[in-house]
């Protein structure tokens, strides 16, 4: 996208991004670690893996955030290659792989324990972390650094797939997230912009990753009342005042089901189809 923003001038302002330094900001994680820290953002803390021969610095990384850290490339997406990190043996271990960082654990440590003594036995066909979930802030930048609403939702997830997604109304992820969009346009950046926080163990909130795109939540996020490509065209095609969604009624307590045909669903009904109690008196 950078290539082709540098061969068209003219595009400059009509594509949904600022500058090559803000997109490496979102693709590599270890600019993203030099940003947060540049701009005073609560992060996940942060070292690179090659850093592990040093061993007086990552004696004190360990001790700062504590076991298990989390191990994963520095370039990486989609939980690839992402590797909880539980004991020295691993550290030594990770830190001969190719371009790869050691982050901090965001959670609580203990939700963890049964799952790592099944690691420690038999290990599963299809292994995935139980109650995994972050609260995911979005929002989109115009170029002339006005900034959309942010949308927050809880994301749930089994295998690396989101199996829930609920809005949430949150004021401190509401002005964090702000306060990432505005470092980002200072920076010259523009369009989309994720950030995917949790609470440390001392339940602070950090963000674990940031994204300058938009995702497969845009579907959702449009039934739940934000237009994410409506707002996109708007702030960067003006001329052509395409029309942004809007709804007529709140729907934060609505959850949505994706399906071939488009429908929402009252959490009610979704808390009664899973005691199974709604389900008997319809059936």
């Amino acid at each position: 996208m950078w290539t082709l923003m540098e061969a068209r001038p003219d595009l400059k302002g009509k594509l949904p991004y600022g500058n090559l330094n803000t997109i490496l900001y979102a693709l590599d994680k270890w600019q993203t670690w030099k940003f947060t820290k540049k701009h005073k953002l609560p992060f996940a803390e942060t070292i690179r893996a090659d850093q592990a021969n040093n061993p007086g610095k990552m004696k004190d990384f360990v001790k700062n955030v504590k076991f298990p850290l989390i191990a994963k490339p520095v370039r990486g997406f989609a939980s690839k290659g992402v590797f909880y990190i539980r004991s020295w043996k691993d550290v030594e271990t990770a830190a001969d792989f190719d371009n790869y960082i050691f982050q901090e654990y965001l959670g609580d440590p203990a939700n963890l324990k049964n799952y790592f003594n099944k690691m420690d036995s038999l290990t599963p066909l299809f292994a995935h972390t139980p109650n995994i979930s972050h609260f995911s802030c979005h929002t989109i930048i115009s170029p002339t650094g006005e900034i959309s609403p942010v949308f927050i939702s809880k994301n749930e997830h089994d295998s690396g797939v989101t199996t829930g997604f609920r809005k949430i109304q949150n004021s401190e992820l509401e002005n964090l997230t702000l306060n990432y969009a505005r470092a980002i346009f200072a920076e010259g950046g523009a369009g989309p912009l994720t950030v995917q926080f949790r609470q440390n163990r001392e339940g602070l909130w950090k963000a674990q990753e940031i994204n300058l795109r938009t995702n497969g939540n845009t579907f959702p996020r449009l039934m739940f009342g934000q237009d994410d490509l409506g707002l996109i065209m708007k702030y960067f095609l003006p001329e052509y005042d395409f029309p942004v969604y809007s709804p007529k009624e709140d729907m934060t307590d609505d959850l949505v089901c994706k399906t071939l045909f488009c429908n929402r669903i009252d959490i009610d009904s979704i808390i009664g189809l899973k005691e199974n109690q709604k389900w008997q008196q319809n059936k």
